[in-house]
């Protein structure tokens, strides 16, 4: 029997021999029109930093991985209108921006965490030190890929290996690219996180990488996840996947996804302790106050009216909610009354302890509403209260 002590020396060796293989680590600063001011690069143990790029050049022609953080996007593009795009031929590309909401899905590196500016808050962006940071980054990756449940690394490399955006990541993981049934795979590992009756094999052959950032995002156990902004601008077909099959309704009482995730009277009980909605009227099979949370739970647009004191808010506080948790995303009310907002945040809050929504308006300090869009911003907020001048800021 081995001892503790061997196996964490085994580990050790079987985790850090990811980075024994031919990796160029470079950064670059540039100007605003995209012209370079700086180059930082990691390669065989030894550095650069400069303003020149003929070492660089070198380099690339004697590595087989290029890693960066937010390489695909801008070093990439900058380099070849320089050297050519032929550089970069039978090169593995990694980037570790675009890996990092995959396997860090609670909180995805949007940027390197610099401590170096920490040191000294008035420092430039050190291209040297950001490769440095990028080097720690994919090994923490490349560990975290080796964690993950053996199906989802399947899953993944189903789906990304034929990118040469995501492949060379996977070449350095030594994960190969096994033949697997890529949909039953899917409803195996997500089951029950899905509706039922979507057609996962489609999007698995139209959007594999929207799809992989949206099961990532499906995997996370907390509602505060969020997409980044970077991918719902680069693949923005990634939020229309996680609504169309988490948020629409197959209707068949056979899928427990849907009966038990966009059941409204379920959904009313679980967040207000209401067993039954609001009616005016007995004889009406389906109150006006369900109906209007059901077509809140649509994609329809649609004008409600209801009486003073009717419960009208709950009609848009409730489908907020939902798809805020499912979908991860944010419901805008706009709204003149600033002492309304403040008293729907307050009984939120104080009596259904609901702490998802927040207001900003005019009366809100400095302080405050910095507080309040660092919250919106973290992925905390569901709904959030504006008055209508701050639409314009």
């Amino acid at each position: 029997m081995k001892t503790i002590s061997e196996i964490s020396k085994e580990e050790i060796i079987k985790r850090t021999s990811y980075m024994n293989d031919n990796i160029l680590y470079l950064d670059l600063e540039t100007t605003n029109d995209g012209k370079i001011k700086d180059v930082g690069a990691i390669f065989n143990e030894q550095e650069i930093h400069e303003n020149q790029l003929s070492k660089l050049e070198n380099w690339i022609d004697q590595c087989n991985y290029i890693c960066g953080h937010n390489i695909v996007a801008h070093d990439i593009p900058i380099l070849k209108n320089i050297l050519g795009k032929d550089i970069f031929c039978n090169k593995s590309i990694v980037d570790t921006l675009l890996w990092s909401p995959l396997l860090f899905s609670e909180n995805p590196y949007h940027k390197l965490v610099k401590g170096y500016k920490i040191v000294n808050d008035l420092d430039i962006n050190n291209p040297l030190s950001d490769c440095k940071l990028t080097k720690q980054l994919l090994l923490d990756e490349l560990n975290r890929f080796n964690d993950l449940d053996p199906g989802i690394r399947k899953i993944y490399s189903s789906l990304l290996a034929n990118s040469i955006d995501y492949s060379g990541f996977l070449e350095l993981a030594k994960f190969p690219n096994q033949i697997i049934n890529i949909g039953d795979e899917i409803n195996r590992i997500f089951k029950n996180k899905f509706c039922l009756n979507a057609n996962s094999k489609s999007i698995c052959e139209k959007y594999p990488i929207e799809l992989a950032y949206a099961l990532a995002l499906m995997h996370t156990e907390s509602d505060k996840s969020i997409l980044p902004p970077y991918i719902n601008k680069t693949f923005p077909n990634t939020q229309k996947i996680i609504d169309h099959i988490r948020f629409k309704s197959c209707e068949e009482p056979t899928c427990l996804y849907c009966t038990s995730n966009l059941n409204p009277q379920k959904a009313l009980q679980n967040y207000f302790g209401f067993e039954n909605f609001r009616k005016f009227d007995e004889a009406e099979e389906i109150s006006l106050q369900e109906t209007t949370v059901r077509a809140g739970l649509s994609n329809k647009s649609f004008v409600a009216v209801f009486p003073t004191g009717g419960g009208k808010s709950l009609t848009f506080q409730l489908p907020a909610l939902m798809k805020g948790s499912l979908t991860r995303q944010l419901t805008v009310v706009i709204s003149p009354l600033v002492s309304l907002m403040k008293d729907q945040v307050e009984n939120l809050e104080k009596r259904f302890d609901i702490t998802k929504a927040v207001a900003i308006n005019g009366l809100l300090s400095p302080l405050e509403r910095e507080n309040a869009i660092d919250r919106i911003e973290k992925g905390d907020i569901q709904i959030v209260y504006l008055s209508p001048e701050s639409l314009r800021s």
